[in-house]
């Protein structure tokens, strides 16, 4: 079987106060101050709307802690206090107990109580999604794949409602897959209906609307971490990340000299928006660290490049790159393309993913301009991720594929230069930006 890796490009591309403590049971974090839950940086945390429709999440300011809370042993946590009413000085007291059961799960409770009654719409536990990245990871929901466009149509429905029942949700994160199950009326909303820019989903107490004096939320959270399979450049490395002299076709990055390099870039494990890669260190390497790929300013350099994946199959295959002399956006810059002999597992034998500026790819210079004043992985990320077999991750998905093995292809066209320092498998998500520096994969796999 042969698994291949090849790049092409006609662009230079590169691929390359006071506190209370939390607590941490695995990957899910709860919030010792207000209680809030949190994995994979997905955030959960509980929304009221009074009978005019006026919020107030778990995050106001006004929530408090009682004393003597929260308390926290080896296997559990309890945060007790006051969550506030958003147009009143009433509140409603909240109970919220996390306690460890199977491996990878826990057992999330909670209650909110009042004794005099609080005028409701909705109350829910709530999570929102971001977009585009909302795009990229599916929601199942009972079986059922739910979202919504890459633009909101007033046309369509922007709520999905599932009455009272057991439930199973699915949310695939960057790092992992999250099931939540337990018996609750649910609700996906396109927020960008309601001014918002998000997607949100909503997980419903017992009772959510009247006049609530006891509502309960019982629930099993489940995490499962993605796999990941670094794809090493090594072997088709063709240039380091530093460079010394402008146009002197030896040394590094674009060939721009030691002004305009990528020598500051960090070398082996890194994990970049949550995503792992394996970035070549060039000294180990021969002086090759990435991929560069030619361009009409740069037309020196190699029109293509491949890489044996020796035998790594995946569902997702993320990549970590840049452009130099960036064109307009919207501007094709370049190429993917995955071939695969296993012709059984996928629609065809070939498949191509152009490279779009502005979309897919940026200048690195924004990202080392930036660097100074901006932590590494927040300036550096996987521009965007294909789905094995099938369709970038950006676009929509529309149906579920098995793993494949793969021949990646860079191409492209104009003065651009497209360059790699890694590539990786693994299974997950990708956080989408508008400048990445370094060209790297991820492929994923279940």
């Amino acid at each position: 079987m042969r698994n291949v890796l090849r790049a092409a490009v006609a662009v230079t591309v590169f691929f390359v106060g006071i506190a209370l403590a939390a607590a941490e049971f695995g990957p899910f974090t709860v919030s010792g101050e207000k209680g809030i839950l949190i994995v994979s940086r997905q955030r959960f945390m509980i929304r009221h709307f009074d009978a005019n429709w006026s919020p107030v999440a778990q995050n106001d300011g006004r929530t408090a802690t009682a004393d003597g809370y929260p308390r926290q042993t080896a296997n559990s946590f309890e945060w007790r206090g006051r969550m506030p009413i958003r147009k009143d000085t009433g509140f409603f007291h909240l109970t919220e107990k996390v306690t460890t059961a199977e491996s990878g799960s826990i057992d999330l409770e909670m209650r909110l109580r009042n004794n005099d009654g609080v005028k409701t719409n909705s109350i829910a536990l709530e999570t929102e999604f971001k977009l585009p990245d909302a795009l990229q990871y599916p929601i199942v929901i009972d079986g059922r794949q739910i979202g919504f466009g890459e633009k909101w149509d007033k046309a369509k429905k922007a709520q999905f409602f599932f009455p009272e029942k057991t439930h199973e949700i699915t949310i695939s994160l960057p790092d992992g897959l999250l099931t939540i199950q337990g018996k609750f009326a649910c609700n996906l909303q396109d927020n960008r209906a309601y001014g918002g820019k998000d997607w949100g989903l909503r997980l419903y107490f017992s009772e959510y609307s009247g006049t609530l004096k006891d509502t309960q939320l019982r629930l099993r959270l489940t995490w499962k971490q993605h796999r990941s399979t670094p794809l090493s450049l090594a072997e088709a490395a063709n240039m380091g990340f530093a460079d010394e002299t402008d146009g002197d076709r030896k040394g590094g990055w674009s060939d721009q000299g030691a002004d305009n390099d990528l020598r500051m870039f960090p070398v082996g494990k890194q994990r970049f928006k949550n995503i792992p890669f394996d970035i070549v260190d060039p000294s180990g390497n021969g002086g090759k660290s990435c991929i560069v790929l030619r361009g009409e300013t740069r037309p020196y350099f190699p029109a293509s490049a491949e890489l044996n994946a020796k035998g790594v199959s995946g569902r997702y295959l993320y990549l970590l790159h840049a452009v130099a002399w960036e064109p307009a956006h919207g501007t094709k810059v370049g190429a993917v393309i995955v071939e695969s002999e296993r012709a059984e597992y996928v629609d065809q034998e070939s498949m191509k993913f152009d490279i779009v500026a502005g979309r897919d790819v940026a200048n690195f210079c924004l990202f080392k301009f930036e660097m100074p004043s901006r932590a590494l992985d927040e300036a550096v990320f996987a521009g965007w991720s294909i789905k094995l077999p099938g369709e970038i991750q950006n676009a929509a998905r529309n149906r579920s594929l098995s793993v494949v093995d793969g021949n990646i292809l860079f191409a492209g066209s104009h003065n651009h230069i497209p360059k790699i320092p890694g590539f990786q498998s693994d299974i997950g998500e990708c956080d989408a930006d508008d400048h990445p520096n370094a060209f790297s994969g991820t492929l994923e796999t279940e």
